[in-house]
């Protein structure tokens, strides 16, 4: 079965298509070329000719009339005129030949496309298997020259890419840098320290369910030691951290989907640490 792929202007693939699952590409018919095999007549039966080693069965002779002294055990035994020759195939004989009934003709593609019958689109490009699974391995770094496919790297993609990946470092620094909570000063708002006040959320929630007072300190960023005496204390800073972290996630998402459209002198100008779309450090609290 023959592969096949679209291609964009840039010859760039936009689709791959194998005939085994989309479908054959062109009508098939049977090949009018074809010639069936011989094989030998499978209802023939071979001649029967007379056995050459025949021999007749012996029997008393009728027509003996006993001499002097000749008793009826003295009777001669002649050739049974009455047997006949019996008959054997001819084992030398060889079957005629004829088509094989159970061969069929090859489909054969026509220059016709196979209308209504493939999901293969007309005018893709037909290649070979080695060339189809390099490109399917590869196929934004790679397009087809006319004659063989050539590595291919989009300038825009690329630079897109890059400052998607800008982006994202940008919003790792926020969340590394934290947020201002009132009262408390700075918390940072990266994954480690995110991990640590749900702990100590959990003390507090354990300590308040076994009726204990509610007794915990640990230090901020800023170096000041902060006093937990309820759970509420805890989601007072649960809650900001929390309410930082949604908006710098999706700053960054919007940010990294306005990339895909701008225009290269906008891309050019684009500084991901300067967009006014990122939270303030200092969220109010409710």
């Amino acid at each position: 079965m023959s592969k096949y792929v679209t291609i964009d202007t840039d010859g760039r693939a936009t689709a791959f298509y194998d005939e085994a699952v989309h479908g054959p590409y062109y009508t098939q018919i049977p090949d009018p070329t074809w010639t069936a095999p011989q094989v030998p007549d499978p209802e023939w039966s071979p001649p029967m000719i007379l056995d050459p080693d025949w021999r007749p069965p012996q029997i008393p002779d009728p027509d003996w009339t006993p001499g002097e002294g000749e008793s009826e055990a003295d009777r001669p035994f002649i050739d049974d005129p009455a047997a006949e020759q019996s008959s054997i195939p001819d084992l030398t004989a060889t079957a005629p030949l004829v088509d094989d009934p159970e061969a069929s003709a090859p489909l054969v593609a026509t220059t016709d496309y196979n209308v209504g019958a493939t999901q293969i689109p007309q005018g893709a490009l037909a290649i070979d298997e080695a060339t189809w699974q390099a490109w399917i391995a590869d196929t934004a770094g790679q397009r087809w020259t006319g004659a063989a496919l050539e590595p291919f790297t989009d300038p825009l993609r690329y630079a897109a890419e890059t400052l998607k990946q800008a982006v994202k470092d940008e919003a790792e620094r926020r969340l590394e840098d934290g947020v201002d909570v009132p009262g408390l000063g700075r918390f940072k708002t990266d994954d480690r320290s995110l991990t640590r006040l749900q702990g100590i959320l959990r003390s507090a929630e354990m300590m308040a369910a076994a009726g204990q007072p509610v007794v915990l300190t640990f230090m901020t960023e800023a170096g000041a030691e902060a006093s937990i005496a309820s759970v509420q204390d805890v989601l007072d800073i649960f809650m900001p951290a929390w309410s930082h972290v949604g908006a710098v996630l999706a700053t960054s998402a919007a940010l990294q989907a306005s990339i895909e459209t701008m225009t290269e002198a906008e891309r050019q100008a684009f500084d991901p640490a300067a967009q006014p779309d990122w939270p303030l450090a200092a969220p109010s609290l409710p």
